[in-house]
């Protein structure tokens, strides 16, 4: 399930993509986001914010059951679930 903040204002900021720091979804969330053509270091390691290296994205990796908190106060556009 794709989540969305529907506040999103016109900035220089790039746009966040909340996905799981861990667990079953987050190597599918990452699959996902490179087939549509980001790409992402190949090495995350602890990190827990990551830039895109071709397009003004950033993938924040939280806990599950903080991802909607995270698009709902605006901390993030997206959310992947």
């Amino acid at each position: 399930m794709l989540y969305s903040s529907s506040s999103r204002q016109m900035s220089n900021q790039p746009t966040r993509i909340a996905i799981q720091s861990n667990g079953r979804l987050r190597d599918g969330s990452l699959a996902f986001l490179e087939s549509l053509g980001l790409q992402l270091p190949t090495s995350t390691g602890r990190s827990l914010l990551v830039q895109a290296k071709n397009v003004p994205i950033e993938i924040a990796f939280v806990r599950h059951r903080d991802i909607p908190r995270y698009v709902q106060t605006g901390v993030a556009q997206y959310g992947i679930v």
